[in-house]
């Protein structure tokens, strides 16, 4: 539960994320720094977590949150998840629960962190080189070979 009032925070602020691979550094962010539970392993793409992606299908087949596929060139994809009134609702129900507490201050911190820095709205070459220059040893194989 802690985890999913995490994502709902974070969507209730920023409103709106574009791409996987934004919303897994922000989540790397976020677990790095504060132990969030999400289990975060190196892959080829530097760090996901297999957790986060599971409480994403759930908020968004909860119509907690939207996700939108936007189907591009070369059989790629691109989504962007927004948050939904019943999601805004259930957030504000989790805050009085978790008001005061310690994972209330340490994801208060983590997203005012992800807005001073602006790491929804930065170019996400940028995102991606400050996430695997703090952290080398999530660093994608694949982006090292670029």
């Amino acid at each position: 539960m802690e985890q999913t009032y995490a994502i709902l925070a974070l969507m209730e602020n920023v409103k709106k994320i574009e791409g996987i691979t934004r919303l897994q550094k922000v989540g790397f962010l976020l677990d790095i720094e504060n132990s969030m539970g999400f289990d975060f392993k190196k892959s080829n793409y530097g760090p996901f977590s297999s957790r986060l992606f599971e409480i994403m299908e759930t908020v968004n087949k909860d119509n907690l949150i939207n996700e939108e596929v936007i189907n591009l060139e070369n059989n790629r994809k691109k989504y962007i998840y927004e948050i939904q009134p019943k999601g805004l609702y259930i957030f504000k129900r989790m805050q009085t629960i978790y008001k005061k507490t310690d994972t209330e201050i340490k994801i208060r911190g983590w997203i005012e962190f992800i807005k001073l820095k602006k790491f929804n709205k930065k170019q996400l070459p940028n995102l991606i080189k400050y996430v695997y220059t703090k952290y080398p040893d999530f660093a994608g194989d694949f982006f090292k070979k670029q």
